[in-house]
């Protein structure tokens, strides 16, 4: 079995400490031209610092990138191609006697909906035939799509968390969301909202639940599905 609910939490930490490593190389290098400021030099040499602290988050944003794509990517393909459950005797004979029937009731579709407990193979079966019925009835997003939504939204804030540069810093965040809008009158949406990605997860379930809106009493069916 992969491990990629633990690659996503792994990376996450991992893209966060290589953050806080660049800054506090940065950091120190500009400690130590203190003495100097005010010179020519001073100035040469706070430009070249810059200049190789955002060449060092540009590598360790597109490292990441690829990272997180590869294990994303992944929990896609299994989900996908996870062998279908086939829907139970019981399952069978409902939907076998709502077939023969020449009309269906919306109830008697909810009565058979609660029968299916949850079999994506069942439901997506009683909504074909309510719709060869002629009777427009949506059956409530089945497991599967579901857990394809929580994988989109952990592409999301891995998406958001790449973008930031630095870490532990929420005020920063949002004077750079500020000045973006109101300065460059360009409203990015990741970029507001990327202080609620500036925090590291105390554990994989923890980066599921709070990067992927994963219920804590659904991690484990998420991990199984995903971990294939």
């Amino acid at each position: 079995m992969s491990e990629r609910t633990k690659w996503y939490f792994n990376d996450w930490c991992k893209y966060r400490a290589g953050l806080r490593e660049i800054w506090a190389s940065f950091d120190q290098g500009m400690k130590e031209l203190e003495p100097m400021k005010g010179s020519r030099r001073y100035i040469e040499r706070c430009e070249e610092l810059t200049t190789e602290r955002d060449n060092a988050i540009t590598n360790l944003q597109t490292e990441f990138r690829n990272e997180f794509s590869l294990t994303i990517e992944g929990m896609r393909r299994s989900v996908n191609t996870r062998p279908a459950i086939p829907p139970t005797a019981a399952q069978l004979a409902v939907l076998q006697t709502l077939s023969l029937r020449k009309q269906i009731s919306i109830e008697e579709l909810k009565m058979a909906e609660q029968s299916m407990n949850g079999n994506d193979l069942a439901l997506s079966t009683l909504q074909d035939l309510a719709a060869a019925k002629g009777v427009h009835y949506r059956i409530p997003t089945t497991k599967k799509d579901l857990i394809l939504r929580h994988i989109d939204d952990l592409a999301d804030s891995a998406s958001r968390l790449l973008k930031l540069e630095r870490p532990d810093s929420r005020r920063e965040r949002l004077e750079r969301a500020h000045r973006n809008r109101y300065e460059k009158h360009v409203y990015d949406h990741d970029l507001f909202s990327s202080f609620w990605q500036d925090q590291d997860p105390q554990s994989e379930d923890e980066a599921l639940n709070l990067f992927g809106g994963i219920a804590p009493d659904q991690i484990a069916d998420f991990k199984e599905a995903v971990n294939r």
